[in-house]
């Protein structure tokens, strides 16, 4: 134990399921054009509307009115902001009474200016649609395709700096390709290989730099096209046999002198700069470090284009992040935030006197803030938790390492519980994210996922439960090896680093090693089910909620709802099925073990979840129905994978509880024998 491990004393105030449902959820900022405002979205318990804010001062604006989600922004070039809200397109100024722009039926999204203010091009129904504000004339531009979001990059419509050109994704029947036309509709090129194009962004007018993904997320390019002449240059290559996971977007230079890119040549993420003049392509970054903060993340160049703002563990704890400043031409890096916690998703204001980011940590869940890059000043902008939340009610982890089955040292975090006594023997949970490349963090994640449940973990705590927040092997943060240590493995030797922790906890002297139950969101509901079909006698109780069930079912699903896009977890497996990886492919489906299932099974899922099929839920029931075991479902109508309104957490949270206090509190002989 580190002098930061702190179990709370028994008197300690309460925290309450009611602040953890309290605690707003902020998206990153973007910047006004004139660098005054700040404007983001933040989720209220499932409700997201549009915010802005001074840098100078003043409480934050609410931009957006009404009972209906925000689901995307951007600024304009004369300082108003355009939104997309209910399936129609909004126009407001910070403080001003929103105009509705378009009608379209619930299905207009993607609002994006024109240079020079004049056009705002959306997407209506997957349709690229262009409405003139000086005229108030509509026109739609033809597509080959209908416009579709990509991995990392949500932007889908993107104006060339002059305005006179536009670049789009499109899903056309199931493949994702790049399209570019005139204002005026004319096609000028288009991709046409059977590559995921997953980002792209404007150099000038004729070049446009694009990433793209080969079918089985092992190759991925970097490619820059004359959009005239034809003419491609290959600028970066990534290659893994293991699989490559969607790493953040390249960024242009602002004056469009170069192309900075996150690539992983060794066994960890560093920066790099590509010289479009010289060709010469420069590692900025290196060390034993991860130079990325998390998916969603962002990097930065100044205003100027001679310093890049990116989050890093390097000089901390592996699980924290800080911003740091990488000089462009002499590659010297140095500290700009100090922590402790994450820092991330950075973005530079127009005139380069602050930059933006979130920030959350021990005591902190994710906020908006500023920071001087000269001074070090820093300034918090949105405050998305309750007052009621103090230091004195919140909990440190331990940051752990522990030997898995093979050998490989896991990552993990192990929090004690409020009034602990080392005399007592306590229940234990232990927590496995999704992902699978996600890690867990000291403090608050800046994800809203795992922020949520961090919480909550935060409200277990004062009611008695040691808990162990497992980073298994596949989780980011720690180098690549760890990373794809998974490769043919899937649901093998990440489920032994989940099962290895709750033997550590069995060998605390602390730990009741009969009361140690599994739970997990996604792939770490995907690896509760294994644990409790692969060791069934491990744990007392599994908690599964949007995991995977039947591997193969989840594959072919993915195929149909989101042709064309590309997964990591696939190269994972070693492909598509065959004789060589069929053992991969069997091991990898917890349904192949049900027979051996000896403890309770709660399932919790959305009936739209977008990330997991539903029909993963029927196999459950099916399976299990037919093997007679113990198993409960909860399915909540029209939720998604990670449940979007507070109510159904006012019902899912509790739910998770009793079944932690029916089987962990008590002695295995006094436990129901079902869970319904």
């Amino acid at each position: 134990m580190t002098d930061r491990t702190r179990a709370l004393p028994a008197d300690a105030p309460e925290f309450t399921l009611d602040e953890v449902l309290s605690i707003k959820h902020p998206d990153p900022a973007a910047w006004s054009p004139d660098g005054a405002w700040l404007a983001w979205r933040w989720d209220d318990g499932g409700l997201v509307h549009l915010w802005a804010a001074r840098v100078d001062g003043g409480r934050p604006v609410q931009v957006s009115r009404g009972e209906t989600s925000v689901s995307s922004f951007q600024w304009g070039p004369d300082g108003r902001l355009a939104f997309a809200q209910g399936g129609d397109i909004w126009i407001a100024a910070p403080g001003d009474e929103p105009t509705q722009l378009t009608r379209g039926g619930g299905t207009d999204a993607m609002p994006t200016w024109s240079p020079s203010g004049q056009q705002l091009a959306f997407a209506r129904d997957g349709t690229l649609w262009i409405h003139d504000l000086g005229t108030a004339c509509v026109s739609v531009l033809p597509l080959p395709g209908k416009i579709v979001s990509g991995y990392g990059d949500t932007t889908s419509i993107r104006w060339s700096p002059s305005g006179a050109r536009l670049a789009v994704r499109i899903l056309d029947g199931s493949q994702r390709d790049l399209v570019v036309l005139t204002a005026d509709g004319t096609a000028l090129w288009r991709t046409e290989t059977p590559d995921n194009e997953v980002a792209f962004a404007w150099v000038d007018d004729r070049r446009l730099h694009y990433t793209a993904i080969d079918p089985s997320s092992r190759v991925r390019v970097h490619r820059l096209i004359d959009v005239e002449t034809g003419a491609e240059e290959e600028l970066a290559r990534e290659e893994s046999e293991r699989g490559l996971k969607g790493e953040l977007p390249p960024v242009v230079h602002p004056a469009g002198a170069g192309i900075a890119y996150v690539l992983t040549p060794g066994n960890w993420p560093h920066l790099f700069y590509r010289d479009l003049s010289t060709g010469e392509l420069r590692q900025l970054t290196d060390g034993e470090c991860d130079d990325t903060g998390h998916a969603g993340d962002s990097y930065a160049f100044s205003p100027d284009g001679a310093r890049i703002v990116y989050s890093s563990n390097r000089d901390t704890d592996l699980n924290q992040r800080r911003l740091w400043l990488v000089d462009v031409a002499s590659g010297e890096s140095t500290l700009l935030t100090p922590g402790p916690g994450t820092d991330s998703c950075a973005a530079w204001s127009p005139d380069g006197r602050f930059i933006a980011y979130v920030h959350c940590g021990p005591y902190e869940s994710p906020d908006i803030w500023v920071v001087d890059p000269t001074s070090g000043e820093r300034r918090q902008i949105s405050h998305s938790m309750p007052e009621t939340l103090t230091p004195e009610k919140i909990t440190l982890p331990t940051h752990i390492t522990y030997p898995s089955e093979d050998g490989l040292s896991v990552h993990a975090d192990l929090f004690l519980p409020k009034g602990f006594d080392p005399e007592r023997r306590y229940p234990a949970i232990v927590w496995v994210h999704g992902g699978m490349a996600r890690q867990m963090r000291y403090g608050w994640h800046p994800m809203r996922s795992y922020a949520m449940f961090y919480s909550f973990h935060q409200y277990l705590l004062h009611r008695g439960y040691v808990i162990l927040s497992v980073d298994y092997r596949g989780s980011i943060g720690y180098g690549r090896e760890y990373e794809e240590a998974t490769y043919l493995s899937m649901c093998q030797d990440d489920l032994a680093d989940v099962v290895a922790g709750a033997r550590y906890l069995e060998s605390l002297g602390y730990v009741d090693p009969e009361s140690i139950a599994v739970y997990g969101l996604s792939y770490g509901g995907y690896l509760t089910l294994g644990a409790l079909t692969k060791y069934p006698e491990v744990f007392a109780l599994g908690i599964n909620i949007a995991g995977i069930w039947d591997y193969e079912q989840y594959n072919q699903s993915r195929e149909e709802v989101s042709p064309g896009s590309r997964w990591h977890g696939l190269a994972r497996l070693g492909g598509p099925k065959g004789e060589h990886n069929a053992e991969a492919w069997y091991q990898a489906s917890p349904r192949n073990f049900v027979q051996q299932m000896t403890r309770p099974l709660l399932n919790l899922m959305g009936t739209a979840d977008e990330a997991v099929d539903y029909a993963q839920i029927d196999s459950i029931i099916r399976d299990c129905v037919e093997h007679g075991k113990d198993f409960a479902v909860a399915y909540y109508p029209g939720e998604s994978h990670m449940f979007t309104w507070r109510k159904t957490w006012e019902d899912a949270f509790p739910r998770i509880e009793r079944a932690f206090q029916r089987y962990l509190k008590v002695p295995p002989s006094e436990r129901p024998p079902a869970m319904i």
